[in-house]
């Protein structure tokens, strides 16, 4: 499966709602399934974040670097072994 979802993090103004976005469309996600991140800011939160709570279960992609924008495709690989309780 090759889909792939924009999650737009521009209009969201503080580090929880860029959290809260990516983990909702983390959860819709399917094994195999991308998720494009679009923002004006670096995102490197978001990476920590997500590492500590899926450690291996997804790919991190770094498609663009800014200054004006940053872009990183994360990637399902499985589904959730276990829920972390992120997604509600």
């Amino acid at each position: 499966m090759n889909s792939e979802i924009t999650t737009d993090l521009r209009p969201l103004t503080t580090a929880n709602q860029d959290l809260l976005a990516v983990f909702n469309g983390y959860c819709a996600l399917l094994a195999g399934q991308a998720m494009l991140l679009v923002s004006n800011r670096p995102m490197d939160h978001v990476q920590r974040h997500l590492d500590s709570m899926l450690e291996s279960d997804y790919l991190w992609e770094v498609l663009d670097q800014g200054p004006a924008q940053w872009r990183a495709r994360v990637t399902k690989l499985e589904a959730f072994q276990t829920c972390c309780g992120a997604c509600g």
